[in-house]
C-alpha cells in the first residue's frame, strides 16, 4: 500500500488526451502530478482553506502496468506550483478504487463486498483445507501416507436482515514454489467477511460504516484492536476491484492463538443472529460511546492520560444513555457497572472510584482540593485502572447483547489476572 504508482491521470469529464503523468501514493492518500489538470492555478505554494469532496467528477488513472484507478479528490489541489517552464499539482484524496473507472462518487456502489479483517480465521476456526493420514502394514513393511484435501470456496451464513446478508467466506489458492517436478506447492487461505446486498446496491460509505461496527464487535470478541484491511468487489464486467480503506498507516498484527480469544464464533453460533441484531440496533444510540471506544482500541499514538479520560467519558456517556438521563454522577456511572458483579467479586472499591474520579478531574485541569493530592493515581496505577474500566464497559456491552452467563464468566476469567492486580 505504501508503494508509488506511476501512470497517466485525467479528470473523468475530460478526454484521455488531457492526461498528465504523475504518481499516486495510496498510503499517503495523495496524487502528485508533473503537470496540471486544473484550468488555472490560483496560488503559488500550499494554501489553507476548507476543502470539500468534488462529487461532480473523479480523477481517472491508468498505471504503467495497465491497472485502472478512480480517485475521489478534494475540490482543489492541496498544493500547486507554477514556475517558469514547469507546472505541477498535488491532490489530496479520499476514496481510492483500483480496477475500474467511475465518473462520479455517487456511483461508488456494489451489490457484493468482501472485507478482509485480521484474526477472522482464528475467530471462526473454519478451514477449507484438511489433512488425512493413513498408516498400516503391507508385505511386512509399515507404510505411512498423507494427503491434503482442499474444498471449493464456500461461505457460512451467520447474519441476515432485510437489507444485507453476512457470511464467512474462504478462498483457497495453490501456487507452485517454482521448484522443478512440483515438489512444493504453497496453499493459502484468505478468510473474508462477505457482504451481499439483497436489493439493489450499497454505497461504499455504507459498507465502511458497517465494517466499523463489525470491527468493534470483533475487538470485543477477540480481545485485540483491529480494523478492516481491504475491501474487495467486482465490476459489472467481472473485473476485480479493490477499495482502499481510509486510514493511512498499515498496521502489523501479531500472531494470535485461537485459544486466547475472549469468545469464538462456535461459542455463540446458535445466538449470533440475535446478538448482532442487538449490536447493530445500538450503533446510533451509542454512536458517541462507540467512537470513543474505537479511538481507545485503534489510536495507539494516544498517551495514557488521554486514554484514561476517554474510557472515563465513554462509561459516563454509556450509563447516561442506558438510563435515559441527560447527566449522571460519574461516580454513580462507575458504580452502576461495578455492581454488575456480586459484592465479593467487584472490580473496584469505593476508594478506587474516588481516586479515578479525582485523577480524571486533575487531568481535565479542574480544581481539586489540595488535601486530595494523595488520591491522584501514579502512571502505573492509571494503566491498571484504565484496563479495569475498559473491562467493565466491555462486560456491560456483552451482557446487554444477551451473552450467556457461561460466556460472561469466560470473558471475566480471561481478564482476571489483570483485574486482580493490586498496588
Amino acid at each position: 500500500m505504501g508503494e508509488r504508482i506511476t501512470g497517466l491521470w485525467w479528470f473523468s469529464d475530460k478526454d484521455i488526451k488531457t492526461a498528465v503523468p504523475g504518481d499516486l501514493y495510496i498510503q499517503e492518500r495523495k496524487l502528485e502530478l508533473n503537470g496540471c489538470l486544473s484550468e488555472e492555478l490560483k496560488s503559488i505554494g500550499g494554501k489553507i482553506e476548507m476543502m470539500n469532496i468534488d462529487t461532480g467528477k473523479t480523477i481517472f488513472g491508468i498505471s504503467k502496468t495497465g491497472i485502472s484507478y478512480t480517485l475521489e479528490f478534494f475540490d482543489s489541489p492541496g498544493f500547486s506550483m507554477p514556475i517558469s517552464g514547469y507546472r505541477s499539482e498535488t491532490y489530496s484524496l479520499r476514496k481510492i478504487i483500483e480496477g475500474t473507472h467511475f465518473s462520479k462518487s455517487e456511483d461508488f456502489k456494489f451489490s457484493r463486498y468482501e472485507i478482509e479483517f485480521p484474526y477472522l480465521y482464528e475467530w471462526f476456526g473454519k478451514s477449507m483445507v484438511s489433512f488425512e493420514f493413513e498408516t498400516g502394514e503391507k508385505d511386512g513393511n509399515i507404510f505411512f501416507n498423507s494427503s491434503i484435501k482442499i474444498q471449493k470456496p464456500t461461505s457460512i451464513l451467520f447474519y441476515q436482515d432485510k437489507k444485507i446478508r453476512l457470511s464467512y467466506y474462504i478462498k483457497v489458492e495453490q501456487k507452485s514454489s517454482g521448484i522443478p517436478m512440483g515438489k512444493e506447492v504453497l496453499i493459502t487461505q484468505t478468510p473474508t467477511l462477505l457482504v451481499e446486498v439483497l436489493h439493489g446496491k450499497h454505497r461504499i460509505q455504507d459498507i465502511t460504516s458497517l465494517s466499523f461496527h463489525i470491527a468493534m464487535f470483533l475487538s470485543l470478541a477477540i480481545g485485540e484492536s483491529l480494523e478492516a484491511m481491504r475491501y474487495l468487489s467486482r465490476s459489472k464486467e467481472g473485473r476485480d476491484i479493490q477499495i482502499f480503506p481510509y486510514y493511512l498507516d498499515e498496521k502489523t498484527y501479531k500472531k494470535l492463538n485461537p485459544i486466547d480469544v475472549n469468545f469464538s464464533f462456535s461459542d455463540i453460533a446458535g445466538d449470533i443472529q440475535s446478538i448482532l441484531e442487538k449490536w447493530f440496533s445500538q450503533k446510533e444510540k451509542y454512536e458517541d460511546v462507540f467512537n470513543l471506544l474505537s479511538n481507545i482500541y485503534l489510536d495507539s499514538n494516544k498517551n495514557l492520560n488521554n486514554l484514561f479520560k476517554d474510557i472515563y467519558g465513554a462509561i459516563e456517556g454509556y450509563v447516561c444513555i442506558k438510563n435515559l438521563q441527560q447527566k449522571t454522577n460519574p461516580n454513580n456511572a462507575m458504580e452502576t457497572l461495578n455492581e454488575l458483579f456480586p459484592e465479593n467479586r467487584r472490580i473496584l472499591t469505593k476508594n478506587d472510584i474516588n481516586r479515578i474520579h479525582t485523577t480524571r478531574n486533575k487531568l481535565s485541569h479542574l480544581v481539586i482540593n489540595p488535601k486530595n493530592d494523595n488520591l491522584i493515581l501514579s502512571e502505573t496505577e492509571k494503566w491498571i485502572y484504565f484496563e479495569k474500566l475498559k473491562f467493565l464497559l466491555e462486560y456491560s456491552f456483552l451482557r446487554d447483547l444477551g451473552m450467556s452467563d457461561k460466556l460472561l464468566e469466560k470473558f471475566y476469567q480471561n481478564r482476571k489476572p489483570l483485574l486482580n492486580i493490586q498496588i
